[in-house]
């Protein structure tokens, strides 16, 4: 960095703003701008260049204090993301959009699937909390794998992104995103999408695709995304509503 000091990846900052105390995530990075953003489990992460201080910085956030209180305030309302799981028969997961019930079967053949309305986990060990688990997510990844990777090919070739492009694209859980590009075009996806209906997981994927086109939110960027997907921002809107079960 340019003071030559080493200064901490992330760093949590706080600040008031009409009563209410906003806890702010500061990362540092080699990038050229400040982007604060609010995400759906009430996390406010702030993205900054090297070298910039501290408190330049928190005065940089505060100064959009009521924009970031706006976004928390919608979130709240929504409640995106579920309680934690119990794996009893009777609970409710979702898969595209469509709400299952689940049903625990004692089984020597292990395995999860949908039949009708519900959600059926075939275990060896059915009042084993861990192995309820470790079955249904397996199935859910293994399935967005699926839809996904038929998502990314149709979307990808209508972007004009398709196999020729240097990009791969991987799952993994994220507390705080549906999706990510990096710059080196890796796409990264939350499984947890899958559960999302399927205009909403192509919205996301879609958006994605076109920052291998273009990095940041441009004017740019937004002409690539309303060419696959012109009622983007209704899918948006619809995506921030999703209450996951």
């Amino acid at each position: 960095m340019s003071n030559g000091k080493s200064r901490p990846r992330e760093i949590a900052q706080s600040f008031s703003y009409a009563g209410r105390t906003i806890k702010v995530s500061t990362r540092y990075s080699d990038r050229k701008r400040l982007v604060i953003s609010v995400h759906p489990d009430q996390q406010v992460t702030a993205d900054v260049p090297l070298g910039r201080s501290e408190k330049v910085i928190l005065s940089r956030i505060r100064q959009r204090a009521p924009w970031i209180l706006k976004q928390l305030e919608r979130f709240e309302s929504y409640r995106p993301f579920p309680t934690p799981r119990k794996y009893v028969s009777g609970e409710t997961f979702q898969f595209l959009g469509r709400q299952y019930r689940l049903k625990v079967v004692a089984s020597e053949n292990e395995g999860a699937k949908l039949v009708g309305a519900f959600f059926l986990l075939h275990t060896r060990h059915p009042k084993s909390w861990e192995a309820k688990s470790r079955l249904a997510e397996f199935w859910y990844r293994k399935s967005a794998e699926s839809v996904f990777e038929k998502r990314i090919a149709e979307l990808s070739e209508k972007l004009g992104v398709g196999q020729e492009a240097d990009f791969q694209w991987r799952l993994q859980t994220m507390k705080c995103k549906w999706g990510s590009c990096s710059r080196r075009g890796t796409i990264t996806l939350n499984p947890e999408l899958v559960k999302a209906p399927l205009s909403c997981i192509e919205y996301v994927i879609a958006h994605e695709l076109c920052h291998l086109k273009e990095l940041n939110h441009t004017k740019a960027f937004y002409r690539h995304l309303s060419q696959v997907v012109p009622d983007w921002g209704e899918r948006k809107t619809k995506l921030d509503r999703v209450v996951l079960a």
